[in-house]
This record gives C-alpha cells, structure tokens and sequence, in this order.
C-alpha cells in the first residue's frame, strides 16, 4: 500500500473540508441516500450525509451508522465515514471517543487519504472539545498521530488556546516536523495563539524555508497587535526569500492590516511585478485587505488587472475595488475572467468577496448564463449566487437553466437561485433579455 507524504499531509490538510451545498430534495429520493451513506464511496456518503441533516430523525439514524462504519474493516469506508459525520453536523459529546480512536488510524485508503485525518477533520469541524486529549497526543512519538492532532487543534481554533503552551514549545524544537505541525496547529488558533507571536517571529529568521513559510502564516493569522513587531521582517522576506515565504509574507502584511503601518505599502505595491504569479496575487490580495489605506496603489492595481496569469486580475480586480471603490474596470475584468478557461473559478470567487459591491455586473452575467459554453454558465451562476440578494434580477434566468442539459450547471443554478431568493420574494420572470 502507498504511504502518503508527510508534505501532503501538512500542507494540504490544515483545511477545513469544503461544505458541500445541494439543493433540497423530495422525500421519495431518500431511499437511495441511504444506499449512498452504506456506499463506501466518499462523495456519495457526502452528498447523502448533506441531505439526510435536514430531517432531525434521519440526521440521528444516519449518525449511528457512520459511527459503526469507523470500525469497518475497509480504510475507504473508515475515511469516509469520519468526513460524513463533519458533514452531518451533529456535535454530540458522545462522538469525542470513537473519532479520537480513529485519529490514531493511521491506514491508507486507496486514494492515499489518510483515516486519521478524516477523524482530525471531523473533530475540527463538529467543535468537539478534546484539547486535553490533543494536547497529548500531539507529543505521540507516531508521526501521523501528531500530525492528526495538529490538524484536528487547528480546527478547533480559539477552542485550543490551552494547547499554545505545549506547541510553543514544539515549535522551538530542532526536529522539523514537530515545528511544522505546531505551526500549523497555532495558525489555526489564531488570535488565541498570541503568545506565540515571538516565537513564530523568531523563526521567520530560521535557515529552514519550511519554518519560515509556517512563521509566516502564524503571524498573519494572531493579526495585530501581537504581530506587528515583526513587520520589519516579513517586508524582508517579501524582497528576499522562496516563492512561497514571499507570498506568504505579503499575505501576512495584508492580514496584519493598517496596523503594520505605511512602510507596507511600496513593498506590497512593488512585489506586484514579482517574477512569480502567486506573489503577483499575493500582493494584490493583501493590498486589498488593506482597503482605503492602501487608496495609492490604484495604479499599480490597475495595471495588474491585464497580467497574464490565471487569477491574478480577478485578484487585482478585487483589491482595486477595496482600496479605491472603483468598480467600472474591475468588474469588466472580472466577467471577461468567468469566460477564460483555467481563470474562471477564480473570477467567482472574486464575485463572491465582492458581494453587492459587484451588483454592476449582474446584467453581464445574466447574459453569460446564455453562453454556448458549459463552463461559463455554470461559472456565471457560481458568480451572481456570490453577488448575493442584489442579483434578483437574473432569477427567471436562473429558474430556466434548472432544465439545463449538464447536472453541474443545473445545480449551480438552482444553488444560486435558492441563496439569491432567500434575501426577498423572488423576482418576476421576464422575457426580454438582459441588457
């Protein structure tokens, strides 16, 4: 059986697992949810595991069951089981032992997840208060064991500032993977890990790129006031270091906000024209964190709306319309962006952090949810669910791509339509088209 990587592991899990989000469905479908919660399969027993949380009685039964799964003999069910009982969203007491026993599974599934991050992840997201017990574990002398502990404190968040002593100390340690999954474990903690402020700040020195790639995101995660001693060394970092520590030092400037002061502001503006596209991106991002304070980099910002790589103008266009209020250009981009291919997610989550402020374009979008391409209706319906209450007008459009002929676009539809609806009484479908 393959063994995962530790980087993969690190990296990658620290996140919280995406909610899934499914249109609601009629009773006589609920037979076949629950042949999907025996499945095995992830995605299957996660879909079912969305739908089933809506009636208290199925929520319960289904909870039952996925707690007998995590002792299934098959690591795939095992996984999956824990993700679904995130997904569930039932924080019961009674779930803190069997998911802390699958944290310390540490088999493979046969897509090289690993069972004891399901449990991390589980334990995050449901809020369940095992610190005490993840305090350590986090000391366990398996390697995937501290690291499921790390993963699961992190999602736990301020819940875990009793663990901030213990991953202090950690993080001090000279073996590399004890600091990087104390780091990741105080990144998620946040705020409540101020404490390690010094520490983290310390460590933006280390020789280790890995250290400071972690350091970093700590720092940007406490935010101010704890952090902004290390300001002087993150500007460093933004000019000297690896692609990865310079993004994140730019991000951590952002997060550190009008606090960190003016001397953030031409370092931000000039990692603009960085060599490498995620700096690029990083600075656009984290001049728009700074909103108004940052009114000078206006130029600069519009400018990046024509870079070449995919995501940074949706990033820019962003950032020009936090730090100016300048819309017009930006949403221009933006729509352009939700039809170029490989760029469009991006631009819908631009949408999506823009909110109302993007209300402008909604009469472009209504007119891409009529596109011949697939991709760009269903990206156009992801875009107008991110505007929000004030694209009311696209719902007759959204109502009719509910017969579209590709499921992804029906469901983004129906999605958009749902969470655009429920800020008022639906709008009056129309037959003239969009302007």
């Amino acid at each position: 059986m393959q063994r995962i990587s530790i980087w993969t592991c690190v990296l990658c899990t620290m996140l919280p697992v995406t909610e899934i989000v499914r249109p609601a469905e009629d009773a006589s479908r609920a037979d076949a949810r629950w042949e999907d919660l025996q499945s095995g399969d992830k995605d299957r027993m996660l879909r079912a595991a969305a739908v089933l949380r809506e009636s208290p009685n199925d929520a319960q039964r289904a909870l039952t069951a996925l707690v007998g799964m995590l002792n299934d003999p098959s690591p795939d069910k095992r996984f999956a089981a824990a993700l679904s009982l995130a997904e569930l969203k039932i924080t019961d007491p009674a779930l803190a032992s069997p998911l802390l026993t699958a944290l310390q599974d540490e088999a493979v599934t046969s897509q090289d997840d690993l069972v004891c991050m399901g449990a991390a992840t589980a334990l995050g997201r449901l809020r369940i208060n095992v610190v005490p017990e993840l305090t350590n574990l986090i000391g366990s002398d398996r390697m995937l064991v501290r690291q499921a502990a790390a993963v699961a404190l992190s999602g736990l968040g301020e819940l875990s500032a009793p663990a901030v002593p213990r991953l202090i100390e950690l993080a001090r340690s000279a073996d590399p993977i004890a600091r990087y999954v104390s780091l990741g474990a105080l990144m998620g903690i946040g705020p409540a890990a101020g404490a390690a402020a010094p520490v983290a700040r310390d460590l933006l020195q280390h020789e280790d790129f890995h250290t400071q790639y972690w350091a970093c995101r700590v720092l940007g995660r406490i935010g101010p006031p704890e952090a902004i001693p290390a300001v002087p060394q993150l500007i460093r970092l933004l000019r000297e270091s690896s692609t990865s520590v310079r993004r994140n030092a730019a991000r951590a400037l952002g997060n550190i906000g009008p606090a960190a002061g003016e001397q953030v502001l031409d370092p931000l503006i000039v990692a603009l024209r960085d060599p490498n596209a995620p700096v690029r991106e990083a600075a656009a991002v984290a001049l728009g964190d700074l909103g108004t304070f940052a009114r000078q980099a206006g130029p600069a910002l519009t400018t990046a709306l024509h870079d070449p790589q995919f995501g940074a103008p949706s990033a820019a266009a962003v950032a020009l319309v936090r730090t100016t209020k300048e819309t017009d250009q930006a949403l221009q981009v933006l729509v352009q962006e939700v039809q170029r291919k490989e760029a469009n997610l991006a631009a819908a989550e631009a949408f999506a952090t823009l909110g109302a402020d993007a209300a402008a374009a909604v009469p472009a979008l209504r007119q891409l949810l009529q596109s011949d391409s697939v991709e760009t209706r269903w990206c156009a319906a992801l875009a107008l669910q991110g505007v929000g209450p004030t694209a009311r007008a696209a719902l007759p459009e959204l109502e009719r791509l509910r017969t579209d002929s590709d499921e992804d676009v029906r469901n983004a539809a129906e999605t958009a339509a749902r969470s655009i609806a429920g800020g008022g009484p639906p709008a009056k479908d129309s037959t003239s088209p969009p302007r």
